[in-house]
């Protein structure tokens, strides 16, 4: 631990390092963590020692296949099982994952001193998803390493509640304060932040030197090495993403967001768009997500393990529904369409980012093989659109497409891919509408109307494609 010069009354590097030696009440893990910690540093553990690691902790393998079908993975393959899961994810990240939920049954379990354990557990199981969220972007190899080091960033605060409880009554629910603050507010006591004693908590259970150092700079990603440079800034991101996801909406928060994620990821408005966009609608649900019990779950699955049989709680998803369901009568009707294409100007204005939408026709049109066309195009779509992107009824012969985040290039680009997905069925008109900053729509009407223009443009010429806006 190095020394770092701050005003206060310190707790020396020496009197400190004695003190958490020397403690016998650090969070340590349980038999089914330590078993997957020796799993992931051999260099390809085998899929039979991962299952049976999971099975020394009461429910870890219905758990971890849960997980594994959470909305953020962005996946249309449902596991069911212990097989399935390490067959999608790999062993890597199958072992990752199983070791977060591990972790984070064992950790949870201990009663904490000053430091309120149950909103510290809370904020780390958001943070955990929100850099699990940031990691497919990101295009991470193994993204389940950012939701292990996303729940296990601040650690290092348990390790201080146990050997200087004396400093945590500070620390109310109702005032979490940001990884700078705490860290300022640290330094008056000891001469480390947690981040580094998080590091040193990590190597005392035998993690990679690859996750001790991203979890040490997980509030500083830009003095990581370049090769865990994005793993780092995933989970430095967590923080703000987990943060603006929960709370109302503020643009300016949006935009620094949004410029953090480009200068440290490269990632553009329309996936920082979309990556919010999840985070909203699942971080609220983040404890159950690991506990496994998310809402609309039946009994009506069973986990079948390499070596035990388990009962799991998961109905199918909504989302997996809608991937098996072709049909253009199964898309949102008309009205239901446009309730969301108001809600997502709504939160363009509010974010700042851009918002574009596709209307088109196919071939067809008044004629008996119309609707025989729309399905034919709703299933060439579901396979061509971004996760993000919506798709609804217009009317009884049109598509609307909203896509959230992106801009006129990006908008153009979707139009190409959806005119070369639809070249088989036919297409009549594409028009495509993008929001300007320059010249802000004043309602979710003239930013239909620009797209409606912009499709009679393109069916009166001929070009199949033509943007407005």
């Amino acid at each position: 631990m190095h020394r770092r010069l701050r005003a206060g009354n310190w707790v020396e590097n020496e009197k400190l390092a004695s003190r958490l030696e020397g403690c016998r009440q650090l969070p340590t893990p349980g038999p089914a963590a330590a078993r997957l910690i020796e799993l992931i540093g051999s260099a390809e553990p085998d899929p039979a020692d991962l299952a049976e690691a999971m099975e020394l902790q009461p429910q870890l393998p219905q758990r971890t296949v849960s997980l594994a079908n959470h909305p953020l993975r962005n996946s249309r393959r449902c596991a069911r099982n212990v097989r399935q899961v390490i067959a999608h994810l790999g062993q890597a990240g199958s072992a990752h994952l199983a070791l977060a939920l591990a972790l984070d049954r064992d950790l949870a379990a201990a009663p904490g001193i000053c430091l309120d354990r149950q909103a510290y557990w809370k904020r780390a199981r958001q943070r955990a998803l929100a850099s699990w969220a940031l990691a497919g972007p990101a295009e991470l190899a193994v993204t389940e390493e950012a939701l292990l080091c996303g729940l296990l960033q601040d650690v290092g605060l348990l390790a201080l509640d146990v050997v200087l409880p004396e400093f945590y009554p500070e620390l109310r629910v109702d005032a979490p304060r940001s990884p700078e603050a705490l860290e300022t507010l640290e330094g008056s006591l000891v001469s480390v932040p947690h981040s580094r004693l998080g590091a040193w908590l990590l190597r005392r259970w035998g993690l990679s030197l690859r996750l001790q150092s991203v979890v040490a700079c997980s509030h500083d990603s830009t003095v990581a090495d370049s090769t865990e440079g994005k793993l780092a800034a995933c989970v430095e991101l967590s923080a703000s993403l987990a943060a603006l996801a929960l709370q109302p909406a503020n643009s300016e928060r949006s935009r620094q967001l949004a410029a953090d994620a480009k200068r440290l990821l490269a990632l553009a408005p329309a996936d920082v768009a979309r990556v919010h966009r999840q985070a909203a609608m699942t971080l609220n649900e983040a404890e159950s997500a690991f506990e496994g019990t998310a809402e609309g779950d039946t009994p009506n699955r069973t986990v079948v393990s390499l070596s035990s049989v388990a009962t799991l709680h998961q109905a199918p998803r909504a989302a997996q529904l809608r991937a098996d369901s072709s049909g253009y009568s199964t898309l949102p009707d008309p009205v239901t369409t446009a309730l969301t294409l108001e809600r997502e100007l709504a939160a363009s204005r509010q974010h700042g980012w851009p918002l574009s939408v596709a209307l088109l026709q196919t071939a067809g049109c008044g004629t008996p093989l119309a609707q025989r066309s729309l399905d034919q195009a709703v299933r060439a779509l579901r396979r061509t659109l971004r996760p993000s992107d919506l798709m609804g009824r217009h009317d009884q012969d049109r598509l609307l497409v909203t896509m959230p985040g992106a801009g006129r290039d990006e908008a153009a680009a979707a139009a190409r891919r959806i005119t070369q997905a639809l070249a088989e069925v036919g297409l009549e008109g594409l028009g495509v509408a993008t929001t300007s900053p320059e010249a802000p729509l004043d309602s979710w009407e003239s930013l239909l109307a620009l797209a409606e223009r912009a499709l009679s443009a393109a069916w009166r010429v001929g070009s199949g494609i033509c943007s407005a806006g």
